[in-house]
């Protein structure tokens, strides 16, 4: 017998992990992505042919559509029978050759048969995979079959227990052969089987293997209702210290196989356990929100045009708040009494605040006829009328764009927004941001402005990030914040690159960590609202920059999104304690 480990133990190798799409089964194929990003993993293995939503416009669509939102596809599986002369369907069925291809595999194979469908598969460009199983062969077969024939193994857990198990020896004789894993939990009594959630208990085997040698990955095959825990669980497992080939680990015998204990209660874990239902969202955990005093929020259309996979996304980060800009393919200024009153309750339920409005109210060039002036003050009623409607803190406000041949001209831009405000009562503050092509790129020009426009009641949204893709002049941190720091009220997040575009929070030009530090230090205790920008597989065009509303906006935004709300959460509860919430 070839390749079994006879040397000490190993560092034990962290596979990428991920959902099954048995796990979400009714779930389309962006669904089922986001699902698998927003609780840590990296990806899914896809089984064709069951039904599956992420299948329903086919295959390769399907995959498509996952892979663009961002999630990797580690395999595919397949109803075919190895041993099986009628289940072996190489070539009459569309199966991508670029994925291994999950399989079973007849209890005791005929070897002549399998080296011919083997063959047949490998003329194909397929490269399967045999799944332990019910009715497939028992350890000892599966060793034997692997020997002789280099396929590869894909351990489900559960099947490794019903084909009768396997101690220590024979996992080490197995390991070379293993190129990935699903696990579930079950419980096992008199009455049958049935799913319940994932406990440490039922990895043992699978640590053990991994102490032994890589994996291609590890999926979560949950249905009993708890997969973003169960994938928790896993990730928590497999971060543990690892257990040497011959040390027992929970639920094993030093020396023997561990045989599932089918009657264990499930272990308490810590990820799982804090998480608690939103209210009148039962079924979205939450994580606890940031300690610290300035809260977390995220501008939704950067994550979807869908408020409710927005909502529950902020929630189960535990962000504090949503700021509203555009969502169903409607911008902000343009939406109806009826979507801002379910968005409303969309927040309430899952006790999420309104962090903001952000319309595009002075979002253009400088108004100089009469109908352009007309139309620039009906934005501002019809947008605040929203934003009061809403409860929104404040509406954002800009300061015009300027041509861009000319340098920013503030005091030319504040008198004619005093002449569009006059005699209207907005009805709830309004905020000024930094805008890179606006005549308000920098604090000093904010200060201008505002002395210009002779008014008390508007603050300042400072956005960073705006300053260094304005042109107008050197990155002015902290310089530029310090002169105007007694006015912000709002804070936008993103990182760009220069003038070229925007990365993912942290990989940019700004030091985002020291400037949330000072931000508190200086008792800031506003929002900080991400506005990713940055885009998996594109970068946004100035269309898309300069009217940020729309699925042509979002679209791609939400793993790269998820992704900076999670550096974005880690840099605020890495601040000093003394910076935290104390109560």
């Amino acid at each position: 017998m070839s390749g079994v480990h006879t040397t000490a133990a190993r560092a034990r190798c962290h596979p990428p992990l991920g959902y099954s799409s048995g796990t979400l089964p009714a779930a389309g194929p962006e669904e089922l992505a986001r699902a698998v990003l927003l609780a840590g993993g990296t990806g899914v293995d896809l089984r064709i042919g069951k039904g599956h939503g992420w299948e329903r416009d086919g295959v390769q669509a399907g995959i498509d559509r996952i892979r663009r939102t961002g999630a990797d596809v580690f395999f595919v599986g397949v109803g075919w029978r190895l041993g099986d002369a009628a289940r072996w369907p190489v070539g009459e069925e569309d199966i991508p050759p670029e994925y291994p291809v999950k399989v079973f595999c007849a209890e005791r194979p005929d070897p002549a048969l399998v080296g011919e469908q083997l063959a047949a598969a490998a003329d194909a460009g397929l490269r399967p995979w045999v799944e332990t199983h019910a009715g497939g062969p028992d350890i000892t077969g599966l060793i034997d079959l692997a020997d002789r024939t280099g396929v590869g193994v894909l351990l489900d857990l559960l099947g490794l227990v019903e084909i009768g198990g396997a101690d220590h020896a024979q996992l080490r004789a197995l390991a070379p052969f293993v190129r990935a894993a699903q696990v579930k939990g079950v419980l096992r009594t008199s009455e049958g089987t049935r799913h319940r959630p994932l406990t440490p208990h039922d990895l043992s085997d699978l640590s053990y293997l991994l102490s032994l040698g890589p994996m291609h990955a590890v999926t979560v095959e949950s249905r009993a209702g708890a997969p973003d825990a169960d994938l928790a669980v896993l990730a928590a497992e497999l971060a543990s210290p690892p257990a040497g080939p011959d040390t027992p680990r929970s639920g094993s015998t030093a020396g023997h196989g561990r045989r599932h204990d089918a009657l264990a209660p499930p272990e308490r874990h810590p990820t799982r356990d804090a998480a608690r239902p939103t209210a009148g969202r039962p079924d979205v955990p939450v994580r606890a929100r940031s300690r610290t005093r300035m809260k977390l929020a995220v501008i939704g259309d950067e994550l979807s045009q869908n408020p409710v996979l927005v909502a529950d996304t902020a929630a189960q980060l535990g962000f504090a708040g949503v700021e509203v800009r555009s969502y169903d393919e409607t911008p902000p200024h343009e939406l109806t009494d009826e979507q801002i009153d379910h968005h409303r309750r969309l927040l309430d339920e899952r006790r999420l605040a309104v962090a903001g409005f952000a319309p595009p109210i002075f979002k253009g060039l400088l108004p100089t006829t009469d109908e352009q002036l007309a139309e620039a003050r009906q934005t501002v009623v019809d947008s605040c009328r929203r934003a009061v409607r809403l409860g929104a803190p404040h509406a954002r406000i800009f300061s015009f764009f300027t041509d861009t041949e000319h340098a920013p001209e503030p005091q030319r831009a504040a008198d004619v927004v005093a002449a569009l405000l006059e005699g209207v009562d907005p009805g709830l503050p309004l905020v000024l941001e930094t805008e890179s092509r606006s005549n308000t790129p920098h604090m000093r020009e904010v200060l201008d402005f505002l002395d210009a426009l002779g008014r008390d009641d508007i603050g300042v949204l400072w956005d960073p990030a705006n300053a260094v893709r304005g042109g107008w002049g050197p990155v002015r941190y902290p310089s530029d914040y310090l002169m105007g720091r007694h006015l912000i009220r709002h804070v936008h997040v993103k990182d760009p690159d220069g003038v070229n575009g925007y990365v993912r929070l942290g990989d940019g030009d700004l030091d985002w960590p020291t400037m949330l530090a000072r931000l508190a230090e200086d008792g800031y205790t506003g929002f900080l609202s991400l506005e990713t920008h940055w885009r998996h597989g594109r970068v946004l065009s100035p269309v898309n920059r300069d009217r940020p509303w729309g699925e042509d906006f979002s679209r791609d935004g939400f793993a790269a999104s998820v992704e900076c709300m999670q550096r974005l959460r880690a840099w605020c509860e890495q601040l000093p304690r003394e910076l935290l919430e104390t109560s």
